[in-house]
Protein backbone atom coordinates (compact mmCIF):
# COMPACT_ATOMS: atom_id res chain seq x y z
CA UNK A 1 0.00 0.00 0.00
CA UNK A 2 1.26 3.64 -1.05
CA UNK A 3 1.02 6.41 1.27
CA UNK A 4 1.32 10.33 0.86
CA UNK A 5 0.45 13.09 2.58
CA UNK A 6 -2.38 15.56 2.36
CA UNK A 7 -2.09 19.29 2.58
CA UNK A 8 -3.52 18.87 5.85
CA UNK A 9 -0.65 16.57 7.01
CA UNK A 10 -3.12 13.22 7.15
CA UNK A 11 -1.89 10.50 5.52
CA UNK A 12 -3.83 9.17 2.18
CA UNK A 13 -3.55 5.64 1.52
CA UNK A 14 -3.49 4.03 -1.91
CA UNK A 15 -4.07 0.81 -2.47
CA UNK A 16 -1.94 -1.05 -4.77
CA UNK A 17 -4.32 -4.96 -5.18
CA UNK A 18 -7.62 -5.32 -3.87
CA UNK A 19 -8.19 -9.24 -3.75
CA UNK A 20 -12.09 -10.12 -4.10
CA UNK A 21 -13.36 -13.79 -3.06
CA UNK A 22 -16.09 -14.52 -5.93
CA UNK A 23 -18.86 -16.59 -4.24
CA UNK A 24 -20.87 -14.35 -1.77
CA UNK A 25 -19.40 -11.35 -2.22
CA UNK A 26 -18.73 -10.48 -5.75
CA UNK A 27 -21.34 -13.14 -6.97
CA UNK A 28 -24.30 -13.38 -4.21
CA UNK A 29 -24.99 -16.85 -3.51
CA UNK A 30 -27.69 -18.40 -5.55
CA UNK A 31 -27.03 -16.45 -9.08
CA UNK A 32 -24.23 -15.96 -11.66
CA UNK A 33 -25.45 -12.61 -11.51
CA UNK A 34 -22.59 -9.35 -10.89
CA UNK A 35 -24.72 -5.98 -10.09
CA UNK A 36 -23.30 -3.20 -12.32
CA UNK A 37 -22.12 -1.45 -8.86
CA UNK A 38 -19.41 -3.98 -8.34
CA UNK A 39 -18.59 -3.86 -12.12
CA UNK A 40 -18.41 -0.17 -11.92
CA UNK A 41 -16.27 -0.47 -8.95
CA UNK A 42 -14.04 -2.76 -10.60
CA UNK A 43 -13.52 -0.92 -13.69
CA UNK A 44 -12.80 2.35 -11.16
CA UNK A 45 -10.16 0.77 -9.24
CA UNK A 46 -8.53 -0.60 -12.22
CA UNK A 47 -8.41 2.64 -13.92
CA UNK A 48 -6.94 3.92 -10.47
CA UNK A 49 -3.99 1.31 -11.39
CA UNK A 50 -5.23 -0.96 -8.59
CA UNK A 51 -4.71 -4.57 -9.76
CA UNK A 52 -7.66 -6.52 -9.12
CA UNK A 53 -7.46 -10.42 -8.02
CA UNK A 54 -10.40 -12.77 -8.20
CA UNK A 55 -9.91 -15.50 -5.56
CA UNK A 56 -12.05 -18.43 -5.06
CA UNK A 57 -12.73 -22.07 -4.22
CA UNK A 58 -13.90 -22.65 -8.10
CA UNK A 59 -11.97 -24.00 -10.73
CA UNK A 60 -9.42 -21.74 -12.49
CA UNK A 61 -11.65 -22.57 -15.73
CA UNK A 62 -14.93 -21.07 -13.71
CA UNK A 63 -12.72 -18.18 -12.54
CA UNK A 64 -11.49 -17.40 -16.03
CA UNK A 65 -14.60 -16.99 -16.88
CA UNK A 66 -15.67 -14.44 -14.23
CA UNK A 67 -12.39 -12.89 -14.53
CA UNK A 68 -13.42 -12.37 -18.30
CA UNK A 69 -16.55 -10.55 -18.05
CA UNK A 70 -15.22 -7.85 -15.44
CA UNK A 71 -12.25 -7.43 -17.81
CA UNK A 72 -9.93 -8.41 -15.47
CA UNK A 73 -6.45 -10.11 -16.92
CA UNK A 74 -4.50 -10.97 -14.28
CA UNK A 75 -3.47 -13.91 -11.69
CA UNK A 76 -6.60 -15.62 -10.45
CA UNK A 77 -5.83 -17.54 -6.85
CA UNK A 78 -8.36 -20.71 -7.27
CA UNK A 79 -9.17 -24.10 -5.95
CA UNK A 80 -8.87 -22.70 -2.60
CA UNK A 81 -5.40 -21.20 -3.06
CA UNK A 82 -3.97 -24.23 -4.23
CA UNK A 83 -3.58 -22.83 -8.03
CA UNK A 84 -2.31 -19.15 -8.98
CA UNK A 85 -2.45 -19.05 -12.70
CA UNK A 86 -2.38 -15.99 -15.19
CA UNK A 87 -6.10 -15.53 -16.84
CA UNK A 88 -4.29 -14.80 -20.67
CA UNK A 89 -0.50 -15.92 -20.54
CA UNK A 90 -0.96 -19.21 -18.50
CA UNK A 91 1.52 -18.82 -15.86
CA UNK A 92 1.48 -20.59 -12.98
CA UNK A 93 2.85 -18.39 -9.92
CA UNK A 94 2.20 -21.96 -7.86
CA UNK A 95 0.25 -24.56 -7.75
CA UNK A 96 -0.09 -27.43 -4.90
CA UNK A 97 -2.02 -30.86 -5.49
CA UNK A 98 -2.77 -33.37 -3.06
CA UNK A 99 -0.53 -36.70 -3.90
CA UNK A 100 -2.81 -39.20 -4.69
CA UNK A 101 -2.83 -41.27 -1.88
CA UNK A 102 -3.44 -38.51 0.25
CA UNK A 103 -6.84 -38.19 -2.32
CA UNK A 104 -7.72 -41.26 -2.05
CA UNK A 105 -7.46 -41.58 1.86
CA UNK A 106 -9.51 -38.19 1.94
CA UNK A 107 -12.30 -39.14 -0.65
CA UNK A 108 -12.42 -43.01 1.05
CA UNK A 109 -12.77 -40.81 4.61
CA UNK A 110 -15.53 -38.79 3.06
CA UNK A 111 -17.85 -41.14 1.65
CA UNK A 112 -17.25 -43.37 5.31
CA UNK A 113 -18.52 -40.26 6.74
CA UNK A 114 -21.71 -39.53 4.50
CA UNK A 115 -20.11 -36.44 2.79
CA UNK A 116 -20.36 -35.53 -0.87
CA UNK A 117 -17.33 -35.06 -2.45
CA UNK A 118 -15.53 -33.78 -5.86
CA UNK A 119 -12.00 -33.82 -7.17
CA UNK A 120 -11.52 -31.11 -10.00
CA UNK A 121 -9.31 -31.34 -12.83
CA UNK A 122 -8.81 -28.37 -15.86
CA UNK A 123 -11.01 -30.81 -18.09
CA UNK A 124 -13.41 -33.32 -15.83
CA UNK A 125 -14.39 -33.63 -12.16
CA UNK A 126 -14.89 -36.59 -10.33
CA UNK A 127 -17.91 -36.70 -8.30
CA UNK A 128 -19.97 -38.21 -5.63
CA UNK A 129 -23.33 -39.95 -6.89
CA UNK A 130 -24.94 -36.30 -5.78
CA UNK A 131 -27.44 -34.51 -8.69
CA UNK A 132 -26.79 -31.02 -7.11
CA UNK A 133 -23.12 -30.93 -7.35
CA UNK A 134 -23.12 -32.54 -10.68
CA UNK A 135 -25.20 -29.59 -12.12
CA UNK A 136 -23.23 -27.18 -10.08
CA UNK A 137 -19.90 -28.76 -11.96
CA UNK A 138 -21.31 -28.79 -15.47
CA UNK A 139 -22.98 -25.32 -15.27
CA UNK A 140 -20.70 -23.19 -12.86
CA UNK A 141 -17.33 -24.88 -13.07
CA UNK A 142 -17.67 -26.01 -17.03
CA UNK A 143 -16.01 -29.08 -16.56
CA UNK A 144 -17.80 -33.14 -17.38
CA UNK A 145 -18.16 -34.91 -14.30
CA UNK A 146 -17.19 -38.83 -14.37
Amino acid sequence: MKSSKSEKGLVKMQYELIAIDIDGTLVPIGTECISEVVRSAITEAALLGITVVLATGRSFRSAAQIASSLGVDNYLITSNGALVQHTSNGEVLYQKNLSVELAKKVLVAARKSGLTFDVVYPDYSIVDNNPDLIEFLRDVEGVEPI
